[in-house]
């Protein structure tokens, strides 16, 4: 029996996008050694049958599941560069463009070190077996989003980083006078910042075959309903960050232990509003409830009556796992596991379709990337990093 040090390679992440290394072999090229046409195809499947084994949606893993789904390739795009020879290295890099109700699409390159020889974007569709197209499994939504901890650009002024030192010193000092700090009165973000209407796809419509996956996915969670998730839907009622995060960094995260991180969130996540609130209003979805008598949600979930797309529930999830995480790395991946188990829980409430949540992650994600151009949150984030590991008993 082979051990893991004979295994085949099966790739790695980095910034979100998957690697998969592969060598040419003669039987891959043709009679003057350069890599025959079809088989960049075999390469780009290799490396897409991989990233699906490393995010838990494999051909065996869908194919165990009650309802017996499969992955299709039901469109693809290619454009040959450059000429791949035999013996030499390649990496296949895979990243997900977009997620949808029932497909992927991907950007695959082949490439030899840095040098892009093939590049193709692929649509993946999840089908049953039986009637067509299935919903894919929620997880793989989540590898739209970055992960690697994005590099505050250092574009301070002297007199800010002054600040920043100052801050940082008074609060490991004194934690318990963080809160005398004031944040900044500006807003991290303006409409002006970031064009959230064109960056942000539209909600699929009721009618359509998305819209239909999108209903039945819910009515699928609610079929499992069962007292321990109906008591986590009440929990992740509260809208505020101890509530998101406060499983991760235990019971000693309390408003009273950590003010300034509470105001902080509290600020991103309003000024964030300019991203959700007129997408809200633009197209003026229907909560699942409101929309189909086959949804069952609580009485205090039910009053949630203004427009669903997108989730705010998600984007303030994942703008918390998006900030926090930056300042504590170590916590990150446990964040990012938080904000989805916030997100599902809200799905499963019947006030938010899978589509919503979808488009609450990507306006969090264009709202922190706007911000994190901003002096003013850059400066405030330094402070809140402080109180947030000196109090969680971190290294600064």
């Amino acid at each position: 029996m082979p051990d893991s040090a004979h295994a085949p390679a099966s790739g790695w992440f980095e910034d979100r996008a998957f690697f998969f290394p592969l060598r040419v072999y003669y039987e891959d090229t043709d009679f003057s050694g350069i890599v025959y046409h079809a088989n960049y195809l075999r390469f780009m499947e290799r490396g897409r049958s991989e990233f699906l084994r490393a995010t838990e949606i494999s051909h065996q893993a869908m194919l165990a599941l009650d309802e017996k789904l499969v992955w299709a390739v039901r469109r693809m795009r290619i454009d040959y560069r450059k000429p791949a020879r035999v013996e030499e290295a390649l990496t296949i890099r895979t990243r997900v463009i977009e997620v949808t109700a029932a497909r992927m699409r991907l950007a695959q390159e082949v490439r030899r070190e840095t040098e892009i020889l093939v590049a193709a974007e692929v649509e993946p569709a999840s089908l049953r077996l039986t009637d067509g197209l299935a919903a894919c499994p929620m997880r793989c939504v989540k590898y739209c989003f970055p992960i690697s901890k994005p590099n505050i650009p250092n574009t301070a002024t002297k007199e800010e980083n002054m600040r920043k030192l100052t801050m940082a010193s008074i609060t490991a000092l004194c934690l318990a006078a963080s809160s005398a700090f004031s944040l900044s009165d500006k807003p991290y973000i303006t409409v002006a910042d970031v064009d959230f209407p064109g960056l942000l796809p539209p909600p699929p419509t009721e009618s359509s075959m998305a819209g239909k996956l999108d209903l039945q996915a819910i009515l699928d969670m609610q079929k499992t309903m069962n007292p321990a998730r109906e008591a986590a839907i009440q929990r992740d009622l509260p809208q505020d960050v101890y509530t998101i995060a406060g499983s991760v960094f235990g019971p000693g995260f309390t408003k009273e232990k950590f003010p300034l991180t509470g105001a902080f969130i509290d600020k991103v996540v309003k000024d964030g509003g300019v991203g959700v609130g007129p997408i809200k209003q633009k197209y003026k979805k229907l909560r699942p409830f409101q929309f189909s008598k086959d949804v069952k949600s609580a009485a205090n979930v039910a009053t949630a009556t203004g427009p669903t797309y997108p989730s705010g529930h998600s984007s303030t999830a994942f703008e918390v796992a998006l900030v926090l995480g930056m300042m504590v790395p170590e916590k990150r991946d446990a964040l990012y596991e938080r904000g989805w188990e916030y997100t599902l829980n809200r799905v499963a409430s019947g006030a938010a379709y899978p589509s919503d949540a979808e488009g609450g992650h990507i306006a969090a994600s264009l709202a922190i990337a706007g911000m994190l151009k901003n002096p003013e949150f850059r400066t405030d984030f330094e402070s809140v990093k402080a109180e947030l590991r000196k109090g969680l008993g971190l290294p600064s």
